[in-house]
């Protein structure tokens, strides 16, 4: 071997000749075969009756197509419910009881009656080629138990103005939308008042409306829609139907009657007065601590059957609601000068005068257990709708088997600038807001098995006026379910 000069030159005095070592053959099979496990597979929980599992492919095929995969669920860690037998080889598409064939990668456990409530199931799931299934694999978790769960976004979330039939209500805007339909991983969550009541998912109780001037949220203010109509009766916002609606903004109150010594109210009528803004109006000075109140002039003298504050009618001076015991005597109801209340003046406007609201209770009492259109109606009879609406809404809620709760929603461009709280008038009520007779006009003592221990309490849910006009306002809606705010 010559590597440069004729003095670097190598002698080789041997070449033998090596052998190669022996390589065994490796071919790939002419045939396909089964597929390894799926990947990623997640178990969820659905509903109360329900469960969900994902699944992606598995890493190899086998040589061949995957076309199905075999889901499989049981409440034994073994699942083997769902064995195969002589009758059930899984190759023509029809699964057996604990199981079955699908070509996603994806699906909702459930069966005609839905799993069985609270309780724990295994599930795994394999992969089919031409040559077969490959092995199972257990999901992540390997089990999941059967529960309740909140529910996902609303659809159709939509926000505008009042519409045409209220466009003059600039403090309030229409919030609609319906019922979620999936879960996170899309699942179908169609409440059980919907689809004709095959869905699983407990329906919402409530949407938690979210408002703010600020796009992040950071100072929101919320709402709790209540989903009831009428007495105790749902009210859905299924995908299929009408969007549920309401007006932000609007006047929401609530009345509460319950008994405190754990029986049913079972006997017993009352009263309910409203006195506000839209009722008839008058001046008047007050004095503090004087039942004698000077009228000046009348600003609003009602057409038809009803003229004047008479004795016996409620009036609202200085926020604060008195009963008028009687009125100076003249000839028509304009001259009246002076009007006596059944209690002293306890207001912060003596020697002031001020603008007061008057109205007449209703002419008859309402039972203990009336229904939300007996309240409704005994409310109207004491609204006049001119020249504003002056509309109103009533739903009824058994709270529990000794309370129930009624509530008042004053939809009506009326009460754009707020509604004043109703008044509960019956045996409980202070002496000074009965009847001038003593009697709480009429109506019988309210009792639960013969005990007065009785409670009313009136409050305000949501204040007309919270929504200021020409004001941007984010919001965002949640529906609240037994689960909880999804």
């Amino acid at each position: 071997v010559q590597t440069g000069s004729d003095s670097d030159l190598i002698a080789v005095s041997t070449i033998r000749e090596g052998q190669s070592s022996v390589t065994s053959l490796i071919s790939t099979p002419s045939d396909a075969v089964v597929p390894s496990f799926p990947t990623s597979v997640s178990l969820s929980v659905v509903s109360k009756k329900e469960l969900g599992l994902t699944w992606s492919a598995p890493t190899y095929s086998g040589g061949a197509p995957v076309t199905k995969y075999l889901v499989e669920w049981d409440t034994s860690y073994n699942v083997d419910a769902s064995w195969p037998s002589s009758t059930n080889d899984y190759t023509t598409g029809t699964a057996y009881e604990f199981s079955q064939v699908v070509t996603g990668t994806s699906f909702q456990i459930t069966d005609t009656n839905g799993l069985d409530a609270a309780t724990q199931y295994w599930v795994r799931v394999s992969a089919y080629n031409v040559a077969g299934y490959g092995r199972s694999k257990p999901s992540t978790a390997a089990s999941a138990t059967t529960a309740p769960t909140a529910l996902y976004l609303p659809t159709s979330v939509a926000v505008a103005k009042t519409d045409t039939a209220s466009k003059e209500v600039s403090n309030r805007f229409d919030l609609t939308w319906k019922e979620p339909t999936v879960d996170v991983n899309g699942f179908s969550t169609i409440t059980t008042n919907c689809a004709n009541n095959v869905g699983y998912a407990d329906v919402a109780t409530h949407y938690n409306v979210y408002y703010d001037t600020n796009s992040d949220f950071s100072s929101a203010s919320n709402y709790s829609i209540r989903m009831l109509t009428g007495d105790d009766q749902s009210k859905d916002c299924c995908a299929d139907a009408t969007a549920c609606k309401f007006a932000l903004g609007q006047e929401v109150q609530s009345f509460t009657i319950s008994s405190n010594t754990g029986d049913a109210i079972d006997a017993g009528t009352f009263k309910m007065v409203y006195v506000g803004k839209q009722s008839s109006s008058i001046k008047v000075t007050p004095t503090l601590n004087s039942a004698s109140v000077t009228i000046s002039n009348y600003t609003n003298v009602e057409t038809g059957d009803r003229d004047g504050v008479d004795a016996g009618d409620y009036i609202r001076i200085s926020g604060d609601l008195y009963l008028v015991d009687s009125v100076a005597s003249a000839t028509h109801p304009k001259d009246i000068t002076t009007l006596t209340l059944t209690t002293a003046y306890t207001g912060s406007d003596s020697g002031v005068e001020v603008t007061a609201n008057y109205n007449s209770p209703p002419g008859s009492c309402l039972s203990a257990g009336a229904t939300a259109v007996q309240f409704r109606t005994h409310i109207e009879s004491q609204l006049n709708s001119a020249p504003f609406n002056e509309a109103i809404e009533v739903s009824k809620e058994t709270l529990s088997s000794t309370s129930h709760q009624y509530r008042i929603t004053y939809t009506g461009a009326g009460y754009s600038t707020g509604a004043d709280e109703i008044a509960f008038i019956s045996n409980k009520s202070p002496a000074a807001l009965k009847d001038i007779t003593g009697t709480s006009w009429g109506c019988t003592d309210i009792s639960a098995n013969g005990s007065l221990d009785i409670k009313g309490e009136v409050s305000t849910d949501f204040d007309a006026g919270t929504i200021v006009p020409g004001t941007t306002y984010y919001v965002k809606l949640a529906a609240v379910n037994g689960a909880g705010e999804g």
